[in-house]
């Protein structure tokens, strides 16, 4: 790995073991005073930034593409990663969910209907903003002066997109829909800040106020849904959500973070446990469901054990890489693992 990308090749390991734990942590979604929805509620915080993670990394290795190869090149080296393996994966859940008496309904535009509304899988749905996002990187792409653009962006996007509509809801206070900046929505911004942060170096005094606003947004995500949803007695999901104000701040702050380790005897603690799994990360989350599957139909497991919903996580997480490893060594195989 190149020593100056460290990170982001661990951030990505990170990130996917995080998707992978969301899955498996599934028991917090319905509400409970028992203390395992308490740590099913800590989990899903500590998790919820690996999408937006995903996206930063987006931004941080694509959007300097011009810099390797044409438009047109990229786009096909994303349509053979990305659309090629989703049409393919979500073909075998829509199998799947047919073999199993999910789907009754066999016409071909019903069948077409539910893949590109990622009916048979949902986990999937993740695919659906990421086509979205590489069709606005040549745009961003073609921004000269990207640090001062940028950096507005961010600014203008963070409040507009984020904090207000985060503030009405808090204060439950209807939204006005016409104040958004489209150009800015929640996703792109993501992108954004992933490069801006990897390309560019923050003052010390920017960094730790970063720091302090993570950990605003990760304490919302845990303290501030488990006090709530006690107070009304269901789930309350107000700070949750991947285009929110609380995970923006608190996935911009782990981004910094571990690009500021960058170098640190850490980094290379992580770049040693990491290594293995380099490059099969969209592999594990293209599999992970079909596996946590397999775990849910022949061994009985209590999905409330604390112990089941972390080192079950890495065990999947594990087999699924594996899996996956053993696929990128098969010719035409290897293309829906990427």
């Amino acid at each position: 790995m190149n020593r100056k990308r460290d990170y982001i090749s661990v951030l990505s390991v990170i990130a996917c073991l995080a998707v992978v734990m969301m899955h498996v942590n599934k028991c917090w979604m319905v509400f409970s005073t028992e203390p395992y929805w308490i740590s099913g509620i800590i989990i899903e915080g500590i998790c919820n930034c690996a999408v937006p993670l995903f996206f930063m990394i987006s931004g941080a290795t694509l959007i300097d593409y011009h810099q390797r190869y044409n438009t047109a090149t990229f786009f096909k080296k994303r349509f053979l990663k990305t659309v090629v393996p989703f049409v393919v994966w979500s073909l075998f859940a829509m199998i799947y969910c047919i073999y199993t008496g999910q789907v009754t309904d066999y016409r071909v535009s019903r069948l077409l209907l539910g893949m590109i509304n990622v009916e048979y899988a949902n986990l999937y749905w993740f695919f659906i903003p990421l086509f979205m996002a590489y069709l606005t990187i040549p745009v961003l792409a073609a921004i000269q002066d990207k640090k001062k653009v940028f950096g507005y962006m961010i600014l203008a996007g963070t409040v507009v997109e984020f904090l207000l509509p985060f503030l009405s809801m808090v204060k439950g206070v209807p939204y006005n829909d016409y104040v958004r900046l489209p150009m800015f929505s929640g996703w792109i911004l993501y992108l954004v800040v992933g490069y801006y942060i990897s390309h560019f170096d923050l003052p010390v005094a920017a960094r730790w106020v970063i720091y302090g606003l993570g950990l605003m947004g990760v304490l919302l995500l845990v303290v501030g849904t488990i006090r709530t949803s006690y107070a009304l007695g269901w789930v309350y999901a107000g700070y949750k959500g991947f285009i929110n104000f609380p995970v923006l701040l608190y996935a911009s702050a782990v981004f910094l973070a571990f690009k500021q380790l960058s170098g640190s005897k850490v980094e290379k603690l992580f770049v040693i446990l990491t290594k293995p799994f380099v490059g099969a990360t969209f592999g594990v989350y293209l599999l992970h469901r079909f596996v946590l599957e397999i775990v849910y139909r022949f061994i009985p497991v209590d999905t409330t054990s604390l112990s089941y919903r972390i080192f079950g996580s890495v065990g999947i997480f594990v087999v699924s890489a594996l899996i996956v490893k053993v696929m990128q060594k098969i010719p035409v195989i290897k293309r829906i693992v990427p």
